[in-house]
Formats: C-alpha cells, structure tokens, sequence
C-alpha cells in the first residue's frame, strides 16, 4: 500500500513522542494451570514455555490454592518472572484473585464477600471467562471487582470443540477429539488459527455495556492454559503450554523496565493489570510490541488505561505496531467513531467517553474490505458482519477515558 506523506510523518513523530514517555510494553500469560490443580505442567516446565515463546512473565492461577507460593514457585525462573495467583470457585463462577498474600484466605462461596475478601488484602479481581458457554459467569449485581476476560484461550477452544466434548454419544466424542489430536500433531498452527480467528463479540459487548455505565473494567487476554484434554482415558496436551503462549497474550505497560528484581517488577506488573496499562493480542496473529494509543490536547496527554480532561478537543491517535498496515477503528462506548486502513489513524473527539483501538489484519489482499481512510457511514463493524472472511482480529487495546 503507497503511504501519505502525512501518515509516514505521523508516525515518525509518535515513535518520538512514544520514546519520551519512556513507556515498556511486556507480553505475558496470565491464568495458567499446573499440576497443583489441573494442568499438566510443573513450574519448571510452565517457565520454559513461557521463554521459548518470548514472554516476560506469567500469572500462574491454580484452581482454590495457594500452595505453589508456599512452596517457594513465586520467583524468577531464568529470564521469566512467575507470579503465583489463584483462580477461585464460587457460587456464580469463577474469579482470579490477582496480587494477593500467599497467606490469604476465603471461607465463602457467595461471590460478593470474596470481592471483598480480595480487595481487602491489597489484591484485584477478575471474573474469568464471563461468557463462555460451560463456565458463564451469573451475577452481575456484585462491585469491588477489576475486570474481566476479555479474551480466554480456553473458552475459545471449548466453543470450537463444544459439540463433541459435549455429545451425548461418547464413541462420537472420543472420535472427534482423536480426530483433532491427529490434525493438531500435524498442523497446529492450522488448529491454532481457527481457535484465535474469533472476534470475542459477546465478551466485546458485554465490556462495551458495562464501560459505556460508566465502570472503569480493565479487559485482560488469558490463556487458561492447561495443556490437557482428557479424551478415552487419555491425555492429550492440546494446545501445549508454549503453543497456547505463543497464540494470546497481554502485553502490560510500565513506566520502568522489569529488571529481575522479585518485589520491584511484581509491583509494576500488578500496578499495570490494576489500572488498565495493558493491551490484548491475538500473538498467533502476529506480535504486537509496538502497538500505540494516545489522546492529547494542548500540553496534556493519555495514554492506554490513563484519564485525559477534555476541555475542547481531544486528539487520538492509533499506531499498528511496527507501522505495519491494519484496519484500525476507534470505539467510544461500545460504537465506532473512527476506522482507517494503514500504519495509524488520527481522530478529533469531543465527547467524554471510554475510548478503546481495536487493530485486525487482512487475511488475504483479494478479500480487501477496500475502505476509505477517513470515517465512512457504514462502519467498519458492519463490515465485517459482511465479510468475515476478510480480517481477522488482532489487537484490543483498554480505553483511555475522557472526562469533562
């Protein structure tokens, strides 16, 4: 694609201003399972996936235990920084109790005094996979929590094998889950792809309902991984720990490099997560180191999860990582205001709102949406309700909010 004179300066001069912010992004794996609950891997073998895939750290988050921090797992594995966190089971689903002591304690199963309970001890909040078919989350009465699971590895898996995990006939189950193991032991990429090919619209919805309130709720990418699919009495590893990492991350913002300090990088890892200085990536995609989003207006600026006051007009901008071409949109409370295709999109907002980025990639250029750089009356949204053929969702960003 022949570029703008206008949109290659733009971006020359969002790479200068993205340098002075001293701003380090880090993709990580948060909601993993190991063998002190239901995953088939040990720490050791948790962090060596988590380095071949290139992550910088991974919140491991066995199912009603702390026991892995009592045992001394919560550390530096090499190059990779293991937080140990716990996924709890309640009354209405299930929630990640994130930051907390490895001496905290829950004797409830009602959600709200966990919330609580969690809160109470310095920690955060997520409810995990709020809207999957087999683990739903049901009570959206309750506070005190700090986001949500945007996108879940396993949720995703579990929607595309529902029929035959789930098919009253057992021959036909087990059939179709050894007919996946034989096709992911020689294509997982190809298996891979379809499972990340999803553009999470209801867990979209809900989040875009729940900000457009009013509530500040941080969307996180998970990947629940487990790397274990019982099928006949066996134990497929499907996906495996370091294919799951590779396929969904999130990749956090900190103000400071990690530097393999134990205290310091878990402060700035939870400081991120607890206030939004985060984006999501579909990584099987394509990795997203780079990915911008900003607001300005006279000498102030935001950026992901930050507040920005509006007094006039506030300019947005959208940088694909890398200046790689993307179907870039801008969405304020839950409606796309904003859509381009190319390296980044500039916008001019002047209402309050959460404003969140979403970046997709072009599967195939003979499927081009072909779509104008500015705003166009049919939204980009609609277009892909047409075409869904033709991109596929890559990146999501957590808003920046303004306010008056």
């Amino acid at each position: 694609m022949r570029l703008s004179i206008w949109t290659l300066l733009l971006f020359i001069a969002w790479n200068a201003a993205h340098a002075q912010e001293a701003r380090y992004a880090y993709p990580g794996a948060i909601h993993v399972h190991t063998t002190y609950s239901d995953g088939s891997g040990s720490f050791k073998e948790v962090a060596a996936a988590a380095k071949a895939a290139g992550l910088k750290f991974v919140i491991t988050t066995d199912h009603n235990t702390l026991l892995p921090f009592q045992k001394g797992n919560e550390r530096y594995w090499g190059s990779v920084l293991v937080l140990v966190d716990a996924e709890v089971t309640t009354d209405s689903g299930h929630l990640l109790a994130l930051g907390v002591p490895g001496s905290f304690k829950w004797d409830a199963t009602t959600p709200q005094p966990i919330l609580q309970a969690v809160r109470k001890a310095g920690g955060m909040a997520f409810i995990a996979h709020p809207m999957a078919e087999s683990w739903r989350w049901t009570d959206w009465k309750v506070t005190g929590y700090t986001g949500i699971e945007v996108i879940n590895l396993a949720a995703l898996v579990d929607d595309d094998l529902r029929t035959a995990m789930h098919a009253k006939a057992p021959r036909r189950s087990l059939n179709e889950l050894l007919k996946l193991a034989r096709l992911y032991a020689s294509k997982p990429d190809a298996v891979l792809n379809r499972w990340t090919d999803n553009p999470v619209e209801p867990e979209l919805k809900l989040w875009d309902r729940l900000l457009s309130e009013g509530k500040k709720v941080v969307g996180i990418a998970s990947v629940d991984a487990h790397a274990r699919i019982e099928a006949g009495g066996k134990i497929l590893k499907i996906p495996s720990y370091r294919q799951a990492f590779e396929a969904v991350a999130t990749y956090i913002l900190t103000p400071k490099p990690l530097t393999g300090n134990l205290e310091q990088d878990k402060a700035l890892v939870y400081d991120a997560l607890r206030n939004g200085r985060l984006y999501m990536a579909y990584t099987q995609a394509g990795s997203a180191p780079d990915f911008g989003f900003t607001a300005r207006e006279g000498g102030r600026a935001a950026t992901i999860g930050q507040t920005l006051k509006l007094e006039k007009e506030a300019l947005f901008r959208i940088f694909a990582p890398k200046g790689r071409s993307a179907y870039l949109r801008l969405i304020r409370n839950g409606r796309e205001v904003a859509a381009t295709e190319g390296p980044a999109l500039e916008y001019r907002a002047t209402q309050p709102g959460a404003y969140r980025a979403e970046a997709h990639l072009v599967k195939s250029r003979k499927r081009t949406l072909k779509l104008p750089r500015r705003v166009n009356k049919e939204t980009l949204g609609d277009l892909l309700k047409k075409r869904p053929d033709a991109l596929r969702p890559w990146i999501f960003s957590n808003p920046i909010y303004i306010e008056k």
